[in-house]
């Protein structure tokens, strides 16, 4: 008994100590510094993920995919500024790390993002001058084309994640909506050509949708 005893004592405390071990890790990994460069590199591929329910729906990544599913990007300005908050962090921890004792492959990895990085957190002056509707892409064309080409309708719980998201498209396109009236206050509004081919593409999708019901509707001859 007195073998036994032990034997479970000790399994118990070996438990223990992996998973107090696994949760310092997790929380190092989460609020704090990362220990290691590599371990770096993943949360910030977490924390993208995170931050993008579309994006891990055309990718398809596992695990995630089931967690936002029924979720949309958050497209406010709030959230923008937000986001540049997280890249100057990012950016400057990156930094931290020291250099010279990174391997060969690790090194060539934090250029890369300290050069992508950068970009961004430079680009933050000029956040609002850009056209996020346009004649080539923007929330009125990419929204619908996600759902159709990457969310999956294996089961029921993704036939109502389906219709989770449908039901978000109103909020969606206000904060959409709420970008654009902040960059016409600044005086930054897109040629008249752009707006014209976007309401054309918008009105010939509404129209090829209504002429489809005609023709579903209208009785066939022989």
């Amino acid at each position: 008994m007195s073998k036994k005893r032990t034997w479970k004592y000790w399994t118990g405390r070996i438990v223990l100590l992996l998973l107090f071990v696994v949760a310092v890790g997790l929380v190092n990994l989460i609020w704090f510094k990362p220990f290691s460069i590599r371990m770096f590199y993943d949360k910030m591929f977490v924390e993208i993920a995170f931050e993008s329910p579309e994006m891990v729906t055309s990718l398809g990544i596992p695990g995630i995919y089931d967690m936002y599913k029924d979720e949309l990007d958050d497209a406010s300005d709030a959230e923008n500024k937000r986001s540049y908050e997280r890249l100057k962090k990012n950016y400057k921890t990156l930094e931290s790390y020291d250099f010279d004792s990174q391997s060969e492959e690790n090194q060539l990895n934090t250029k890369i993002l300290s050069w992508f990085l950068g970009n961004q957190v430079e680009g933050e002056k000029y956040m609002y001058h850009g056209y996020p509707v346009n004649q080539m892409f923007g929330v009125q064309n990419e929204l619908p084309s996600m759902l159709e080409s990457s969310h999956k309708l294996r089961n029921k719980s993704d036939i109502e994640a389906y219709i989770s998201r449908l039901s978000k498209f109103d909020t969606k396109f206000e904060q959409v909506l709420e970008g654009l009236k902040i960059r016409e206050e600044k005086g930054i509004i897109p040629p008249k050509y752009i707006i014209d081919k976007v309401l054309n593409e918008m009105k010939g999708f509404t129209g090829q949708k209504k002429s489809t019901e005609i023709d579903r509707e209208t009785p066939i001859k022989d």
